[in-house]
Formats: C-alpha cells, sequence, structure tokens
C-alpha cells in the first residue's frame, strides 16, 4: 500500500474541497510528520509530488499548479483549517 495514497486519504491531516490548496512544501514536510507517526518510511520529495499529483487527482479531482509557489488545488490540511 502507498503511503502517499495512505497519508492522502488520512482525513485527521488531509481533507477535500474546491476552495482549498496548499503549497507542495507545506504538503510534503506534513507527509513526513505523517510517516514518522505511523512507522513508514518516506519518499523523497520529487517522488513523493509525483504520487500525490496522481492520487490527488484520481481520488479528489486536485490539480497541481505550477507557478512561483507549486501548489494543489482541491486539498488542504487539516491544521490550515486552524489558521
Amino acid at each position: 500500500n502507498s503511503s502517499v495514497a495512505s497519508f492522502l486519504m488520512d482525513t485527521q491531516f488531509v481533507v477535500s474541497g474546491e476552495n482549498l490548496s496548499v503549497t507542495n512544501r507545506e504538503l510534503f514536510e506534513l507527509y513526513r510528520v505523517w510517516c514518522a507517526q505511523n512507522n513508514r518510511k518516506p519518499l523523497g520529495r520529487n517522488f513523493f509530488l509525483r504520487e500525490a499529483r496522481m492520487v490527488a487527482n484520481r481520488e479528489f479531482g486536485a490539480s497541481a499548479v505550477r507557478t512561483d509557489t507549486n501548489y494543489f488545488i482541491g486539498i488542504g490540511l487539516v491544521t490550515s483549517l486552524l489558521r
């Protein structure tokens, strides 16, 4: 089972919604925390982002956007909802 898919489906960390977004950096940093808490070996950043784009699109209809700050639209972090 993919650690990336498991992380993205963990509703304690990631939620979906059309008005949500998260930067690649924020998503990867939380993924590493999730891996540590779940005794999973994290993928490297590039492999993580490649798989995250596929899973996020397939499961949530989220899309990756490339700008000065690369980010995902359609998913957000639970922690960002508390800001």
